[in-house]
């Protein structure tokens, strides 16, 4: 099965030239940005304060979690939106 890459296409300065240039939406190794994880929870029918208080924790608690490492923080959102926390926090999970 051949996998297909995503390219944009840009143009070459100077001429009239196009190339089509391998595009990834978020390198492997970086955390993904927080406006990602807010829309994924969003989108999976939830809210970050949601989350919080239905852990037993005040409504702003996993917000803290975009600022500085939190594992239980991090598990509750991960298993939220089926995924592994070193899969959103690669940069924690080295």
């Amino acid at each position: 099965m051949h996998d297909e890459q995503r390219t944009e296409q840009v143009f070459v300065a100077g001429t009239d030239n196009v190339i089509n240039v391998p595009v990834e939406s978020t390198p492997p190794h970086c955390n993904w940005h927080r406006a990602d994880i807010l829309c994924a929870i969003r989108k999976a029918g939830s809210s970050l304060s949601a989350l919080s208080r239905e852990a037993g924790l005040s409504s702003s608690s996993l917000s803290n979690v975009f600022y500085r490492p939190w594992p239980r923080a991090e598990r509750i959102i991960a298993e939220f939106l089926d995924k592994d926390p070193a899969e959103i926090w690669p940069e924690r999970y080295r």
